[in-house]
């Protein structure tokens, strides 16, 4: 095997690709999202990336199996959905995003959104993303310019490659206020403002309720200890 080798489920014709990535990182709530997306509009798995730079893995879903890094593509909107389950160290991101990147650009790729998650307190619930962006104006959907933040590993090298060739880049850094390995509150406003930049029209609701129920039972859980706490105090001899 090749240090990275791209294989071809299905022959892409090339036409002009907007190409969104949602890697596993820190969280996995950007893949996690794109996934629910895929599955929802029924999206085609067209290639998947073999190399020594990803972890051994192979994902168990629906009765099948799949590797870990996957292209998917939904032909009604030339729409590209890049996905990882399993993070890649700093050493890989250069050679594997040098390999994507131009398999991208042979495609057709005309622009590149990445899906990122920004740490961050006292924003209103009304906003949903913050942005970075070239060349894309996310302002129309409702979505304010990051005044900071970082991108790393692979997105950092393709945001890298963008601004070079000025190829139209946005980072979408959507807020969270816990760093977990699943935010489906989170994941839900990924999947609402691709909707507004992409018409997917998928339903975010089961993600929303999947939230709401979390909370309430950690809520509830937090109330017994406190609860508990308490009881032991007063009835210490």
């Amino acid at each position: 095997m090749s240090e990275v080798e791209i294989v071809e489920n299905i022959s892409l014709k090339k036409k002009e690709y907007s190409v969104i990535i949602g890697l596993a990182g820190t969280t996995v709530v950007g893949n996690t999202a794109l996934m629910y997306i895929a599955r929802t509009k029924r999206f085609k798995k067209i290639a998947h990336l073999k190399s020594w730079h990803i972890p051994p893995m192979m994902i168990l879903a629906d009765g099948e199996a799949f590797p870990p890094f996957r292209i998917y593509i939904d032909e009604t909107s030339d729409v590209l959905l890049v996905i990882t389950e399993s993070p890649i160290s700093a050493e890989g991101s250069y050679p594997v995003a040098a390999s994507l990147f131009k398999w991208l650009l042979e495609k057709g790729m005309k622009e590149l959104y990445c899906v990122e998650v920004l740490p961050v307190g006292g924003l209103s619930s009304n906003v949903k993303a913050l942005s970075y962006s070239n060349k894309i104006d996310l302002t129309k959907y409702g979505i304010i310019q990051a005044r900071e933040g970082a991108i790393a590993g692979i997105p950092a090298c393709l945001m890298e490659e963008c601004l070079k060739r000025d190829i139209p880049f946005a980072t979408i850094f959507i807020p969270i206020t816990r760093l977990v390995a699943m935010d489906y509150g989170a994941t839900a406003s990924v999947v609402e403002v691709l909707n507004l930049i992409f018409k997917f029209g998928v339903d975010s609701s089961p993600l929303r309720q999947t939230d709401e129920g979390i909370k309430k039972a950690l809520d509830q859980q937090q109330q017994q200890q406190q609860k508990g706490g308490i009881g032991r105090v007063l009835n210490r001899r």
